[in-house]
């Protein structure tokens, strides 16, 4: 598996552009348009499906189902109200950690303009371990600077990073993911490009909004693509993936970490969110009139309302993927059983905790429908004890898991 900085795809001043690690290469023409087959989504008809929201899980999930790539995952079954989790997105809940880290409120004055997931303290990580565990080699380029200082990156050398991606789709025939393509804060699955490579074509991914159901109307274009993008994961073979056992355990220690952090980048992470998000709650001061229309809502009603849903639903729908990701490790290790069952049982008392706080403040259906108690002192109080329930739930789950390692086998 191959990690590569994108400073090895940077002409350096006054010089030629250079590879560190891999060589380039050669350029050669192109077909001017090519598209990577789509799957048969027939299998998929009428089954009811669980939402599919985070954004790197599911533009993974969508790679391996554009590719008609089989797991071999037999994980699912039926949870609330009959809907079944997608297979692929459930593994990769899990091991991307997404199903564990839950990041919402920007800190102070910070206003994050990607991914959450760009700002972890190693990007590339997560799509390495994820397409690993899936059988896959990948290339991950970052640009310089992504990690830390995010507005000291240089631009890519446009030809050479053309060129590889191109590569990627005609010579290997697999998918390719780019970071904040097809606009800031989106992941793109780039399935084809049109005009010599100029325009990248593909389905978008994001949070919120991560579902890809490779619907003709839905498909996206990311135009002067080489200057935009922030990351890069380009598919470059299979391998022997490790073993399930391997794979959890990895996943479990991640858990550990991700359920403990408190911040990352200009994010607040884990228990620093819930408490900023109670804080927040409980405050009766206007939202910020220096911030952008959206970044709080711009009337006091809105941003409560904000505060409760989407994030009540954020977080239910990753405590419901931690949950069936921790069975599935229970099955696989026995003799950690106890500590993984409690582990799991923390994290429904979470998700559980998300639908009392939409009950508490009238339990809208969906975003701004209802929440009639928003504004109420004695509701809003309410909700901010379970999100701090939460935070401790979490805070518990971790320490079981981190008990589990000691006891696997």
């Amino acid at each position: 598996m191959l990690c590569v900085t994108l400073a090895a795809l940077i002409a350096p001043t006054g010089g030629e552009p250079a590879m560190a690690q891999t060589p380039e290469p050669a350029t050669r023409p192109w077909p001017v348009s090519f598209a990577l087959p789509l799957p048969d989504l027939r299998r998929y008809e009428g089954i009811p499906r669980f939402p599919t929201n985070m954004p790197a899980s599911s533009v993974l999930r969508a790679a391996m189902q554009l590719i008609d790539e089989d797991l071999g995952l037999e994980w699912d079954g039926p949870v609330q109200g009959g809907l079944h989790m997608d297979q692929a997105q459930l593994l990769f809940m899990g091991v991307t950690g997404e199903a564990f880290a839950f990041l919402w409120f920007p800190k102070e004055g910070e206003r994050p303009a990607l991914d959450a997931t760009l700002y972890w303290p190693d990007p590339r990580a997560l799509y390495e371990r994820s397409l690993g565990a899936a059988g896959f080699t990948c290339e991950v380029l970052v640009r310089p600077g992504l990690a830390g200082d995010l507005g000291q990156g240089q631009p890519f050398d446009a030809q050479t990073l053309k060129d590889r991606v191109l590569s990627c789709l005609v010579d290997e025939g697999l998918p390719v993911i780019l970071a904040d393509l097809p606009e800031p804060g989106s992941l793109m699955l780039v399935s084809g490009y049109e005009e010599d490579g100029d325009v990248l074509t593909g389905w978008r991914a994001r949070g919120g909004s991560g579902d890809v159901l490779f619907d003709p109307g839905a498909k996206a274009e990311a135009h002067d693509w080489t200057g935009a993008a922030q990351l890069v994961v380009l598919l470059t073979g299979r391998q022997e993936p490790p073993t399930e056992q391997a794979t959890m355990r990895d996943a479990v220690e991640q858990a550990v970490r991700l359920l403990r952090i408190r911040d990352a980048g200009p994010y607040h992470v884990g228990p620093a969110t819930f408490e900023a998000w109670a804080e927040a709650l409980l405050s009766d001061d206007p939202p910020d009139p220096r911030a952008a229309a959206d970044t709080p809502p711009p009337s006091v009603t809105a941003r409560r309302r904000w505060l409760i849903c989407p994030t009540t639903w954020d977080l239910m729908e990753r405590a419901s993927y931690a949950v069936r990701f921790l069975e599935r490790a229970t099955a696989l290790f026995p003799t950690a059983a106890g500590e993984l069952g409690a582990a799991s049982a923390c994290m429904s008392a979470v998700g559980d905790l998300m639908v009392q706080a939409g009950q508490t403040v009238g339990g809208g259906q969906g975003p701004g429908e209802g929440w009639p108690k928003v504004d109420d002192p004695e509701a809003r109080r309410r909700v901010a004890e379970m999100v701090l329930q939460c935070r401790d739930k979490e805070l518990e789950a971790a320490d079981h898991l981190a008990m589990a390692l000691q006891l696997m086998d």
